[in-house]
């Protein structure tokens, strides 16, 4: 193969691997989705788009997805209609205010104690351990796993937010969206006011000063206060 030949086959193959991996171009052109990934040489740290997935699939595959579609606006509205009806349960009917947050999340572990109101997006992304206390006017919008560990203290006014939004304005504005899991470790107290943004661990019995903002992972047995979040001591324990 002549220097001119491979030029113009390289020139060919990037071309060609754009053209493949675009879902836009591939709704106009399906058949191409049957060629063998064998004989695709995917460029470096670019992942090969499956478009034959659900808005849904994506979801929970923790990929972008289309957030105006039917199946997760059927999804969100039942979340909704679920929060309404956890929301107007008389605060001494403790069974009552149990069973219903299990019909609404994904799990619920025993001696969970949930101060409502509440509201969240999915609601089956949302996993409490064992004793969970979540106090008043908590949000989490779960568009990605929101795990919380067992003997963990939400305080209230806390958002946990997984969900993120394209920075291309014209792909914001068509209502595409992605999610990041949150995870907080066993015996993590939270005070009130504190936001959680997409993506963040916490450790284990770890405290978070009230009014924090928690931008990156915290490791376990630390006090961290403000915006964002910073160690500010050790726990010795």
């Amino acid at each position: 193969m002549t220097r001119l030949q491979a030029d113009c086959f390289g020139l060919f193959s990037f071309a060609f691997h754009a053209f493949y991996y675009d879902s836009r171009l591939l709704v106009n052109f399906p058949r191409l989705t049957s060629f063998p990934k064998t004989l695709i040489l995917l460029p470096i740290n670019q992942k090969a788009r499956i478009t034959n997935m659900s808005e849904m699939d994506k979801l929970k595959n923790l990929e972008e997805f289309w957030n105006r579609d039917e199946e997760i606006s059927a999804a969100k509205l039942r979340a909704r209609v679920l929060c309404q009806k956890l929301n107007a349960i008389p605060v001494d009917d403790t069974e009552a205010v149990i069973a219903a947050a299990k019909e609404l999340f994904g799990s619920v572990g025993d001696a969970l104690c949930l101060k409502t109101p509440i509201q969240c997006d999915f609601g089956f992304n949302i996993h409490l351990g064992e004793s969970v206390l979540i106090n008043y006017n908590c949000v989490f919008l779960d568009a990605a796993p929101i795990t919380i560990g067992d003997n963990c203290f939400i305080g209230p006014m806390t958002g946990m937010y997984t969900v993120s939004h394209p920075i291309d304005p014209e792909r914001r504005n068509e209502g595409y969206v992605n999610g990041r899991p949150i995870t907080l470790k066993e015996n993590v107290w939270v005070g009130g006011g504190c936001t959680f943004l997409p993506g963040v661990t916490v450790g284990k019995n770890v405290i978070v000063g009230a009014g924090s903002v928690v931008t990156k992972d915290i490791p376990d047995n630390v006090i961290v206060v403000g915006n964002p979040a910073k160690i500010i001591r050790t726990i010795d324990l």
